[in-house]
């Protein structure tokens, strides 16, 4: 009897632990996507977004106007990528690894070659979560 109640004493506690144990595991953070953010001209030339899977950014020409597309990722503290896509049609996407949780946003412009200028800027509404 008394080995009958070691052996239920000795699984009880190994239940209470396993479940203590797993009750307090940290929960995952969940990753965000921006969505696309498209340039501020009147036919938008240039299209960019955040994918929190891989942490990626694309950036897409989607015009045929003489302009090329870029994008750039930003945390709170510094730009962390730029992507360029030239040519219409043409998409572009880089990864970056970065610590989960990490706030961003997506700033995507045009330019023409030769130029230092950002034609018609935009940047997402709100922060994506890497």
């Amino acid at each position: 009897m008394r080995v009958h109640q070691r052996i239920l004493s000795t699984g009880f506690v190994f239940a209470t632990a396993s479940a203590l144990f797993l009750g307090l595991a940290p929960a995952a953070s969940a990753g965000t996507n921006t969505g696309y953010v498209r340039t501020k001209d009147g036919n938008p030339g240039g299209k960019a977004a955040f994918f929190h899977k891989g942490d990626k950014i694309s950036v897409c020409d989607i015009n045929h106007d003489g302009y090329y597309a870029q994008a750039e990722l930003h945390t709170s503290a510094r730009k962390v990528i730029t992507v360029t896509a030239k040519g219409h049609g043409n998409c572009t996407t880089k990864s970056k690894n970065l610590p989960e949780g990490t706030r961003v946003y997506v700033y995507v412009f045009l330019r023409k070659d030769g130029s230092r200028k950002k034609y018609w800027p935009a940047a997402s509404q709100g922060w994506a979560k890497a």
